[in-house]
């Protein structure tokens, strides 16, 4: 209820063109939905979050009467030919939004995307390691937490986007670190991760700033 509180339908992505961003990149499954977010920081305070989620034709036909289809319908989905995420297409996306956006940096998950981040590199992109663990995604992902509460990280009501953040489960620990997980597996959230991941870039951007300076 938190995060669709924070939804603005108004919210364009085009509007920060020229403007700095963090992305996250999750490509955590070949044949599911993999996720690259955008974390713009607002002039005004807060931030802005825009997803871009994309998934194989094969499995949004073997999924054809459910949400899938109709968020591809929608344009809330990209659907990539065959039966596995199509990494070019992803990189394709990203090269031509560095053209329109600051993009300072991209988080990935060096265990999921090793051949696409060469590719990367090759095209001069900020590419930079960020482990899927306890010890980094907890810090950003209480901040993440902490900013839809405050109603500070606005999003353009992405149902898909909403649906994913929905189906986040907090695992804690004895040192109450926390990490994202889902209770089942049809319950996707990379979307999520996505978002953690570009929060602990924009945070590692900001380590010589008051981080509540930015967010108001």
């Amino acid at each position: 209820a938190k995060w669709q509180a924070c939804a603005n339908p108004s919210l364009k992505m085009a509007d920060f063109a020229g403007m700095p961003c963090a992305v996250g990149l999750d490509l955590a499954s070949k044949v599911d939905i993999a996720a690259a977010v955008f974390l713009f920081r607002k002039p005004t305070g807060g931030f802005a979050a825009f997803g871009r989620f994309y998934l194989p034709e094969k499995t949004i036909e073997l999924e054809a009467t459910g949400n899938y289809a109709t968020w591809q319908r929608a344009g809330r989905l990209i659907q990539t030919d065959g039966e596995m995420i199509d990494h070019g297409r992803i990189l394709e996306d990203l090269v031509d939004a560095s053209k329109t956006y600051t993009i300072e940096s991209i988080g990935y998950d060096p265990a999921q995307a090793t051949m696409l981040v060469t590719e990367m590199m090759a095209e001069g992109l900020p590419v930079v390691e960020f482990r899927h663990t306890v010890l980094t995604m907890s810090e950003p992902m209480k901040e993440v937490e902490a900013l839809i509460r405050a109603g500070k990280i606005e999003h353009d009501g992405d149902p898909c986007f909403t649906w994913q953040m929905g189906n986040v489960v907090a695992r804690e620990d004895a040192k109450d670190n926390v990490y994202p997980r889902k209770e089942r597996a049809e319950n996707k959230i990379d979307a999520a991760v996505a978002l953690i991941m570009a929060m602990g870039r924009q945070m590692a951007g900001a380590a010589s700033v008051d981080i509540d300076a930015l967010v108001g």
